[in-house]
């Protein structure tokens, strides 16, 4: 959760541009002292961040979470899923 306010402060409370904060990121997850639970799956959701425009950190994870589990579709209102390759949104009824 805190690395969700990291992303969240920097980009959207800081202004900080999308190339910037997904740096930043990467900063964070390459620190060595710090304990990081599934680092890979977070780096992960930076890469989706950083080259999918308007998406947020929160569907970036989701994304990252849902290629490595081979999830293909996902259930929602949200069109930001739409720019992502390889998932289909599903508009609930």
């Amino acid at each position: 959760m805190v690395f969700f306010e990291v992303a969240f402060t920097l980009h959207r409370r800081s202004h900080y541009d999308r190339s910037t904060t997904a740096q930043a990121l990467r900063d964070v997850l390459a620190l060595k002292g710090l304990s990081i639970d599934d680092r890979e799956l977070l780096a992960q959701a930076v890469e989706v961040f950083a080259t999918i425009g308007g998406l947020s950190f929160a569907d970036a994870y989701n994304a990252a979470y849902m290629r490595r589990r081979s999830i293909a579709a996902v259930y929602s209102w949200d069109t930001d899923f739409d720019r992502i390759d390889g998932l289909t949104r599903v508009e609930p009824a």
